[in-house]
């Protein structure tokens, strides 16, 4: 491994380039499916533990074993991490990405006792898109939630393709503007149909 990799996930600006190659490679084999189904305004120190993937996935697209979760940070900074994994921190216009929807904390940059999800959040059915506020009086962080799945043989969590977690990063302000438009015309759209996340 070159020196420039090793602890590439300990700063928000150094890409995790192994990933991203990955991911660029099973992308252009794919065909996926999806939908944003949350938005979520944390305030520092703020933490939670998700559910586990399997659970994720039962809410997320029943009879599904799997999904594909994905985190837009709109704004602000946090962290992700899987088990006793390191920490991967993603700021504003990173997508936070997590292939096989591991059970996962996130949290702020202060330090927080991470809650379960599911006090935070409403429970499913949803009508409109749900949005959790949540965390102390500090600076803020908006994320928008969504998922993939596909029955490709690439995204079975026993095969373990990807790691667990990584974030992408756009590589200049062209790809960071992108990022933007899609997460504020995702929003618009789920905001503005009566189905709610599912258009």
């Amino acid at each position: 491994m070159s020196d420039d990799l090793i602890g590439h996930d300990q700063a928000t600006g150094v890409a995790d380039r192994i990933a991203d190659v990955a991911l660029t490679a099973a992308l252009q084999r794919l065909r996926l499916a999806g939908a944003i189904f949350l938005r979520a305004e944390y305030s520092d120190p703020w933490s939670y533990q998700s559910l586990p993937g399997a659970a994720t996935a039962q809410i997320l697209r029943p009879g599904s074993e799997c999904v594909v979760l994905f985190h837009l940070v709109a704004s602000g900074t946090c962290w992700v991490q899987v088990g006793d994994g390191d920490r991967h921190w993603a700021s504003a216009h990173d997508v936070i990405v997590l292939p096989y929807a591991d059970q996962h904390r996130m949290g702020g940059i202060g330090d927080s006792v991470s809650v379960p999800l599911a006090s935070i959040m409403t429970a499913p059915p949803w009508t409109t898109m749900p949005i959790i506020r949540h965390g102390g009086a500090g600076a803020r962080t908006d994320i928008v939630c969504g998922f993939l799945h596909s029955d490709s043989v690439l995204f079975d969590p026993r095969l373990s393709v990807f790691p667990p977690v990584f974030v992408v990063r756009p590589s200049d302000e062209a790809g960071a503007a992108w990022v933007q438009a899609n997460i504020d015309y995702a929003l618009a759209q789920a905001d503005a149909s009566p189905l709610g996340p599912d258009a």
